[in-house]
């Protein structure tokens, strides 16, 4: 029992330090969560130290910046007020130095300033009263010279006009005398170099009165056999080209051009003046002579009425038309035969000769030489 009560004794005190040590652990437990919750709250206040630490260093660096401009302009306004002083300083010496003269001297300086001013503002106005002098002395001349170029263009146009109808005139006279009044025809007998028979194209020439020197010109051509020997020089979508032009026979060539040259004929062309007229147009199948006016000539292939007729543009100004001469009546198959050859360099690959040529009498039953 004695042992028993001494165990229950021990027991009972180990049962007391117990709830000691464990109440003690409590309160160190306690005292741990206190310093965890205190060491949270600390961290979080660093961490906004931190922040605020780095806002702080940011907004110094712009007062920096600021300060620095601040001083830039400073310095910048400094130096303005420096130049201004030294400027003010200048004239109040220059005042000084003018107050300190007399009143008659002042005046008589600034009467010399003004008739300096005047004298330099009178040469002025004289060198400017003298080139307008000068312009319209020179403005003067030259409308009295455009007059005098005016009154000599019409008196050339007078003279033009006057020689022009003469030949006008002149060449439906011979006309007349030597082929009748007309129709005109013309017959031009061809050879071409794949076949042995000849073949012809029948041209009926324009009204003697539309272009009378034109017509008066072909029929001489054409009698004087100025187109013998000569050939179709070229083939376009639009024109055939004819003339006593030879590109195949150097040798031919040469005599067709002599020959031209001995008659007036080249290098200035056969007309002496173009006439056009708009009822005789370039429509298809009419015949024409190129812009020197011939002895050249072509055939449209189509309405070439608006390129070769008479027109006006900003380029080329008002530009006469080509003279339309004929057209073809007989031979289309001919003409188109020579539309459709070969070019080689710039002209038919083979020559188409004009064998000869013939004024002829058109009836209605046959055709007369």
């Amino acid at each position: 029992k004695l042992q028993l009560s001494q165990a229950t004794s021990r027991l009972r005190e180990e049962e007391e330090n117990h709830d000691s040590t464990k109440l003690q652990l409590s309160h160190e437990e306690k005292w741990v969560e206190d310093i965890r919750n205190t060491l949270t709250e600390s961290t979080q206040a660093l961490e906004m130290a931190l922040i605020q630490r780095n806002e702080t260093q940011k907004r110094v660096l712009q007062l920096q910046s600021e300060l620095d401009a601040t001083d830039e302009q400073r310095d910048v306004e400094r130096a303005q007020c420096d130049e201004h002083h030294r400027e003010m300083l200048k004239c109040h010496e220059s005042l000084k130095g003018i107050a300190d003269k007399p009143v008659e001297v002042r005046l008589e300086a600034q009467l010399a300033q003004v008739l300096e001013e005047n004298e330099e503002l009178t040469k002025n106005i004289r060198i400017h009263v003298e080139a307008q002098a000068e312009r319209n002395a020179a403005i003067e001349e030259i409308g009295a010279m455009a007059e005098e170029l005016m009154r000599q263009r019409d008196i050339w146009e007078t003279i033009a006009k006057s020689m022009m109808e003469k030949v006008t005139h002149r060449s439906r006279k011979e006309v007349m005398e030597q082929f009748g009044p007309g129709p005109h025809y013309v017959r031009l007998t061809l050879a071409f170099p794949s076949s042995p028979a000849n073949e012809s194209i029948l041209l009926e020439l324009a009204p003697l009165n539309s272009m009378p020197h034109t017509i008066h010109m072909v029929l001489s051509l054409i009698q004087e056999k100025m187109y013998v020997s000569g050939t179709f020089i070229l083939s376009r979508d639009h024109i055939i080209v004819a003339g006593p032009v030879d590109s195949h026979n150097a040798e031919n060539n040469r005599e067709l051009e002599e020959r031209m040259v001995r008659k007036g004929y080249f290098p200035a062309g056969v007309l002496l003046f173009r006439e056009y007229t708009p009822d005789y147009p370039h429509v298809q199948y009419t015949v024409g002579f190129n812009q020197s006016g011939g002895p050249i000539f072509y055939i449209n292939m189509k309405d070439n009425t608006a390129l070769h007729g008479s027109h006006s543009n900003e380029e080329e100004g008002q530009k006469e038309g080509d003279p339309c001469f004929a057209k073809v009546v007989e031979g289309f198959d001919v003409v188109q035969r020579i539309a459709q050859m070969q070019m080689v360099n710039g002209s038919l690959e083979l020559p188409v000769y004009i064998k000869d040529t013939q004024i002829v009498t058109v009836t209605s039953q046959h055709v007369e030489s």
